[in-house]
């Protein structure tokens, strides 16, 4: 429908110079690109099929469900639905029969359901994108416990100082030359000043802590590590051509498990879930009475930078990140605002108490005016907040 179309609309172009910048300033990989595609693409995805269920669970007459926008690649016909699947992943799209203006009298249309049919039709996106979230964190809870997710290991290089001092994948780190590790930031801004000096480094593993004495190897910073592991606000900055210290490890978010019964990984997700949907709605009210909120508003290039850093980070961070985005999807796409679901619910419930439809073609104006408007909206975010962010970095 037009509300995630619209998202795509903003995220396929913009994005995908934003990823490709970003991966020159960044040093972007394939971990990377698997990550932006997959959490994007899955999340418009997951919206779309939630219009197209409920769409077919009532009766209406769906004319096209696609995976992916673009030329078809392939596509099949079944019970008056085309499927097809086309080459942009970063999008979805469902066309459901008697939305266009010169539908509206269509049998088996969307206007031939009752009020709460359209209502559930219209919600049925952002419902299927808190599902997704809520699936995301079932799986994350399942896959690696509920205990505390702290900064460690996430693999070992060989012939380096770590593995040679004994260092293993996944333990966690306790200190570094006597400081607490509290942030995974933390790892590297303390190993940086340390080559060729010993330090001591303190892990946890299986419950015992472990001190290892390294010394670290002098590793020459180049343009990209420069960007993606400074932290101004921390007062750690590398420049192009510093020296800093490393052992040989991909730091990383390890889990500490801890042991629990069957129902309470379900409730942990369902916990998590609800968490996450009132923060968004306590975000989207921030933006509207704390000026300062705006600044923390991320575009499409602001996505990418997430992406990419926490695809560095591993697969818990990525899980996080996911669950996030189809939170906010969801409650996004219930404002209020032209083109997007929320208005169009709006719009069906005002048509209810007047007991008459609206013009269509004056509503499908309507619509494209509000597309424009939030294309000039994420333009603008991305001029004054992602791109200074990211030359900042």
């Amino acid at each position: 429908m037009s509300g995630t179309r619209a998202v795509a609309a903003l995220l396929v172009p913009v994005g995908a110079v934003a990823f490709f910048g970003q991966n020159i300033l960044a040093g972007g990989t394939a971990r990377t690109i698997a990550a932006f595609v997959l959490i994007i693409g899955f999340a418009l995805i997951f919206h779309e099929a939630g219009h197209f269920l409920i769409a077919k669970l009532l009766g209406i007459r769906v004319g096209v469900f696609s995976i992916g926008v673009g030329p078809k690649i392939f596509g099949f016909r079944r019970r008056g639905t085309e499927y097809r699947l086309c080459p942009i992943p970063l999008a979805a799209y469902v066309r459901i029969v008697g939305m266009a203006p010169e539908e509206i009298d269509e049998p088996e249309g969307f206007y031939s359901a009752p009020v709460t049919g359209r209502l559930a039709v219209l919600l049925g996106g952002s419902a299927m994108n808190i599902f997704l979230a809520f699936l995301i964190l079932l799986v994350y809870a399942c896959a690696f416990g509920l205990g505390e997710f702290r900064p460690g290991v996430l693999g070992v290089a060989p012939d380096m100082p770590a593995a040679r001092a004994g260092i293993k994948a996944n333990d966690v780190f306790v200190s570094v030359a006597g400081e607490k590790v509290e942030r995974l930031e933390d790892v590297i801004r303390l190993l940086a000043p340390r080559a060729g000096k010993r330090t001591e480094i303190v892990v946890e593993r299986g419950g015992k802590r472990l001190r290892f004495s390294i010394v670290p190897t002098a590793l020459r910073v180049d343009a990209a590590d420069a960007a993606r592991l400074s932290d101004p606000k921390a007062g750690f900055v590398l420049k192009e051509g510093d020296m800093r210290g490393v052992i040989g490890v991909r730091p990383g978010l390890v889990p500490t498990h801890i042991r629990a019964p069957a129902l309470a990984y379900p409730l942990r997700a369902l916990d998590q879930t609800q968490k996450l949907i009132w923060r968004s709605v306590a975000a989207v009210v921030a933006l509207i009475y704390k000026p300062e909120a705006r600044q923390e508003l991320v575009g499409p290039v602001g996505i990418v930078q997430v992406t990419a850093q926490s695809a560095e980070m591993g697969l818990l961070p990525v899980l996080e990140l996911a669950a996030v985005l189809n939170v906010w999807l969801a409650v996004f796409n219930l404002l209020p605002i032209p083109v997007l679901d929320g208005s169009r619910v709006w719009i069906t419930v005002i048509e209810a108490a007047r007991r008459r439809i609206f013009d269509k073609e004056r509503e499908a104006v309507f619509h494209f005016a509000g597309l424009v408007l939030l294309i000039l909206v994420v333009l603008l975010i991305t001029a004054a907040n992602d791109i200074p962010r990211l030359i900042r970095q």
